[in-house]
């Protein structure tokens, strides 16, 4: 399985959110988000649904996408 990091910052800027304001919302500093975004297996599944809750539609979308791929 391969996992498409990419799709997870595509739906962060889909919803206009920075760095900052990402790991924000998941409740943990810039350096440890941006780490996540580059090896997504590494997200907590907490830390995953306090940022869909914070993304736009598009966002949430894009988000739904990039997690659908991970398990079909």
């Amino acid at each position: 399985m391969v996992i498409e990091s990419s799709k997870f910052a595509d739906a962060r800027r889909a919803s206009g959110m920075t760095l900052e304001t990402a790991a924000s919302a998941c409740g943990i500093t810039r350096q440890t988000y941006q780490l996540r975004e580059k090896r997504v297996e590494d997200f907590h599944l907490g830390e995953l649904v306090k940022l869909y809750d914070s993304m736009n539609g598009s966002g949430r979308k894009l988000l739904r996408d990039a997690l659908y791929d991970l398990f079909f």
